[in-house]
């Protein structure tokens, strides 16, 4: 997925108050360890990926 498809995939509009979006992913990405690659220097983010870090994120906040 691009930037602004896992944005939308994580619904970070409808969560988040901060104005640009693309801070929130970065947050994501350096703090939590969201799973990203870059390709030409474009940041992708693999579904599959994606998916296992949520459920990896579920299973630290039920602890």
């Amino acid at each position: 997925m691009t930037e602004s498809e896992v944005i939308a995939f994580l619904r970070v509009p409808e969560i988040s108050k901060a104005k640009d979006h693309r801070h929130v992913i970065e947050h994501l990405k350096r703090m939590r360890g969201l799973p990203c690659i870059h390709i030409a220097r474009q940041p992708l983010y693999p579904r599959a990926a994606i998916l296992d870090w949520i459920e990896r994120e579920v299973e630290k906040g039920t602890r």
